[in-house]
């Protein structure tokens, strides 16, 4: 049996205190895309043996997952909305802006177990095995929100005025209009995942592994489109000057099926002294985002396991420690109000 709690949090433009407090006078782009991201999940898990090498696992959970995307031009775009004055001169930008969040409770349902390779590749790698884990989460959706920013903004600084043309697509089960129909207070869903681990030798390993690979189905939810065209003027065929709207929109309830963001995430360990391993790996969470690398070491003393690694994207230092039935880890890249980086996981397990 285990008990796991975890929570991880990052954030490319603003330091997490002020993007929790909405606060985005400070906003900065990072590369051509700016990431946000957290991840925080409470599991209870009971595992045991089923038939020859392979075992089960079963675990209660409850998760929330937040992942947000902007290029450099929804930066800049909402960098002029909160500050004082205009910019300091013209420019033109793309803008993409995505957002995926929800918040579930439900089953993880997985195999596991352990076989060496097939006989006719033995001349390749004849002390090699595999470790391999399979599962499915069956959950209760209890928050979903999803929205897409897209378009293209130009400031002229010698008139001060902008041609903008922004279409927003939300989905968010916390909005409510007066006119609707009966709402449902939850989805559902599936997310499947894999990992395989290819112990080559004593001293290397590698793996590979996928999680979140599904579906996100609510129905009848709060549905909000919005258009801002500032090119309201123009003229027909006949020199009639025709007007539009600066702001269009359409609420409804609508039934969202959401493929989610697969995360990917491989890497290798390199043992290059008894006790002592070298580890790299890269996570990615789907869509447009950076790949997030890893490096750290592995050192064993006695019953105690320490690891020191850093994130490379994230510049944060990443600490744990192991000594069998507990174990931590850490990482940020700051101890006061302007980490951009919280790791925290806590884990006990126990053999019954």
């Amino acid at each position: 049996m285990s008990v796991a709690v975890e929570s991880d949090r990052f954030s490319d433009p603003l330091p997490l205190a002020d993007l929790m407090g909405n606060r985005l006078e400070g906003l900065r782009p990072r590369h051509r895309w700016s990431l946000a991201y957290a991840r925080d999940e409470v599991r209870v898990s009971a595992q045991g043996p089923l038939l020859g090498s392979v075992g089960w696992q079963l675990s209660a959970l409850a998760r929330q997952s937040a992942t947000l995307v902007a290029s450099r031009g929804a930066v800049k775009l909402t960098q002029d909305i909160v500050a004082d004055g205009p910019p300091a001169g013209s420019y033109q930008a793309d803008v993409s802006l995505r957002l995926r969040a929800f918040a579930a409770y439900g089953i993880d349902w997985a195999l596991q177990g352990q076989s060496r390779l097939p006989h006719w590749l033995d001349a390749l790698a004849p002390d090699s095995s595999v470790r391999w884990q399979a599962g499915v989460q069956t959950l209760q959706l209890v928050r979903l929100l999803t929205r897409d920013v897209t378009g293209q903004v130009h400031f002229d600084a010698a008139s001060a005025s902008y041609a903008t043309r922004l279409e927003s697509d939300q989905f968010n089960d916390q909005h409510h209009y007066l006119y609707q129909g009966r709402a449902n207070t939850r989805g559902w869903g599936w997310l499947a995942h894999w990992q395989v681990v290819w112990q080559a030798s004593p001293q290397w390993a590698w793996h590979l592994g996928v999680s979140d690979i599904g579906r996100l189905h609510w129905s009848r939810l709060a549905h909000e489109q919005r258009t801002l065209d500032t090119n309201v003027q123009s003229t027909d065929g006949s020199g009639n000057v025709n007007y539009a709207p600066l702001l269009q929109g359409r609420d409804r309830q609508d039934r969202l099926t959401l493929l989610a963001s697969a995360t990917v995430q491989g890497g290798m360990n390199w043992q290059w002294r008894e006790g002592q391993q070298l580890e790299l790996s890269a996570r990615h969470l789907g869509g447009t985002q950076p790949w997030l690398p890893y490096s750290g070491v592995r050192l064993q003393s006695g019953g105690w396991q320490w690891r020191l690694g850093w994130r490379w994207h994230e510049r944060a230092v990443q600490l744990g420690l192991d000594n069998g039935p507990w174990q931590v880890q850490l990482a940020g890249d700051a101890l006061d109000s302007r980490a951009r980086t919280r790791q925290f996981r806590l884990q006990w397990q126990q053999a019954w």
